[in-house]
């Protein structure tokens, strides 16, 4: 039986596993601790017969309800611990435990290690999105990873009148906020604000890093990522869709991962896409990514 143990972050960066680092997840809970003045860390450790198999980790609001981590992170840390994680055992804790209030995006077995279904006896049915994960050890590796119909792309991005601007500057950072709100405004989704990109700068710091597609002196196309060691993590991208003849998608996403690949990157996670989203998959597939299956757990 799976059971639930409140912890310290400490806990989580001594045992964590450096698939996906413990210090990205904690610090990404950090965050969103920063934007709000009433909430804490929350770190449980999930064990069966005394073992550790791996930690969720979220957020206490001021109201006393725990929350995961939000649909682009992982809210869990995996163990060194070989035993695959039971996922019907930990929906029935979590049920128990916190009724409707969680959900946790739980790490690809790819970067941690095995799952299992016992109850119901498949893993199916938590599988709600995909990752896509790049791995090259140099950039000769990197370049041909990236499938034939983008790499026409890219090439005519580079031939184009588009140039690109690495690492940001401050007005980028507030360029950028222009082009997630209108891709939000797209898609009826809630947008960032400024509060939220400087706490992404005061947590991050210079693990943060910013690409962007410039057309004329005005960006139409960005992505923001951090890197922590060997791992990278793409948190988000944005561009103006009256731009994408121009190819800037391919020409920023490439430029970013040659970037991390440079800085030490030996593993990119180019981030979350709904398991329905056709599009996102085949972008991602065709920029070099591989498809492995992100496992979300909900007590509701």
């Amino acid at each position: 039986m799976i059971e639930l143990e409140k912890t310290t972050a400490s806990a989580v960066e001594e045992g964590g596993r450096e698939g996906v680092p413990p210090a990205l997840v904690l610090a990404a809970a950090q965050y969103h601790v920063a934007l709000n003045a009433k909430a804490d860390l929350s770190v449980h450790a999930l064990q069966e017969e005394g073992e550790v198999l791996g930690w969720l980790v979220g957020v206490q609001r001021g109201t006393g309800r725990t929350d995961s981590l939000p649909d682009r992170m992982y809210g869990f840390v995996r163990s060194a611990s070989e035993r695959p994680l039971d996922l019907d055992g930990v929906y029935k804790l979590l049920r128990r435990v916190w009724g409707g209030s969680f959900r946790a995006n739980f790490i690809p077995a790819e970067l941690g290690g095995a799952y299992v279904g016992s109850y119901k006896g498949t893993t199916d049915r938590y599988h709600l999105s995909d990752t896509f994960l790049v791995r090259h050890e140099d950039e000769e590796g990197l370049r041909r990873g990236v499938r034939r119909v983008a790499r026409q792309a890219l090439q005519k991005a580079e031939r184009g009148p588009l140039e690109v601007r690495s690492r940001g500057r401050a007005g980028d950072w507030m360029q950028f906020l222009g082009l997630h709100v209108a891709k939000s405004a797209r898609h009826g989704s809630p947008a960032m604000g400024r509060a939220e990109i400087r706490a992404l700068q005061s947590v991050f710091g210079d693990r943060l890093g910013l690409t962007l597609a410039v057309l004329e002196g005005t960006p139409v196309a960005a992505v923001v990522h951090v890197q922590f060691g060997e791992y990278a993590l793409m948190l988000d991208n944005a561009s103006l869709r009256e731009h994408w003849g121009l190819n800037p998608n391919n020409l920023v996403v490439w430029h970013a991962m040659r970037d991390l690949l440079r800085g030490g990157a030996r593993v990119i996670d180019m981030g979350f896409s709904a398991r329905d989203d056709e599009g996102g998959h085949r972008f991602k597939e065709h920029m070099g990514g591989t498809r492995c299956p992100v496992f979300s757990v909900t007590s509701g």
